[in-house]
């Protein structure tokens, strides 16, 4: 065995755990918060890396944003066993296929330069459908109805909606709050 560097491992009481390469969907409009470590899992123990820089970005189909940038004030040595860790957050604003792309440079025990990029790829994915209609009424009025249906497989609180009207349009709130009775929330038979 030569040298065990690797991106994404923690330790934990059960062993290492690792992020897959593909990892599935988040939630637009949630904050992306990710865990990164990267580790000198080497066997051999004069395996000592010197001088690690690190990068995190997030990639997505129209952008590549910098979530962190250790490259030019590269980091202490790691002997095997030791590890660096830093969080990364970033606010999802886009749909579609993103990926967290970690880089590394580092000099192994042998002084040679060496450049380590690990990827992983989620999707991020819009929460809620919404579906309109509109009814024309006496007196050149119309009438929006909207409905809000939940995409995902998990419970989501729907705390405030509201409707914006362009210029020249009046708008008023059809809420129980406000006398009208145009909200329904609409449940399965199990609650």
């Amino acid at each position: 065995g030569g040298d065990t560097l690797v991106w994404g491992r923690a330790r934990a009481s059960s062993g290492e755990l690792a992020l897959p390469q593909s990892f599935g969907a988040v939630s637009l409009g949630e904050t992306f918060t990710s865990f990164v470590t990267f580790g000198n899992f080497s066997s051999n123990v004069n395996a000592i890396v010197r001088e690690v820089g690190l990068k995190v970005e997030l990639q997505s189909e129209r952008q590549r944003v910098t979530l962190y940038d250790g490259m030019k004030t590269p980091g202490p040595a790691l002997r095997p066993g030791e590890k660096m860790d830093l969080i990364v957050t970033k606010d999802l604003k886009e749909l579609g296929a993103h990926t967290l792309v970690c880089s590394a440079t580092y000099y192994d025990d042998k002084g040679e330069r060496k450049y380590l990029p690990q990827y992983f790829k989620f999707k991020v994915a819009n929460p809620l459908n919404v579906r309109t209609k509109v009814r024309l009424a006496p007196r050149g009025r119309a009438m929006l109805e909207v409905c809000i249906e939940n995409a995902t497989r998990s419970a989501l609180l729907l705390e405030n909606a509201q409707f914006d009207a362009v210029d020249g349009i009046q708008s008023r709130a059809m809420t129980p709050e406000c006398g009208g009775h145009a909200v329904r929330f609409v449940g399965d038979e199990n609650g």
